[in-house]
């Protein structure tokens, strides 16, 4: 079942704007749309999240501020990207406020 509170509409900033731990179960049933250059349209439902947060030592931001997480300790509503492995990219969506690091990790 798709996630009524926010199916069909597009997420704004100041709703990503709490803590990944809100915001990563809402995204359940969402559905994440990217327009290619060509015009072509790609949709596909999030089935699975992970949330990351201040004091999470799995996070990337838990010990400090890098260049490369930064954006993590941004405003809401900015995608992190990374690679794992040298091979898998990650996306993640920045929840929180600007200063808090906090990301919710779209597994799937």
């Amino acid at each position: 079942m798709l996630n009524s509170t926010v199916f069909d509409q597009i997420v704004e900033p100041n709703w990503l704007a709490r803590s990944a731990t809100e915001v990563a179960p809402l995204l359940l049933g969402c559905v994440l749309v990217r327009q290619l250059p060509d015009g072509q349209i790609i949709r596909g439902a999030i089935v699975e999240t992970e949330a990351y947060a201040v004091g999470d030592p799995a996070f990337h931001a838990y010990k400090s501020r890098t260049s490369r997480n930064s954006v993590v300790f941004g405003a809401p509503g900015r995608s992190y990207v990374y690679l794992i492995y040298g091979i898998y990219h990650c996306f993640n969506v920045v929840t929180d406020l600007d200063g808090v690091p906090s990301a919710v990790l779209i597994r799937a």
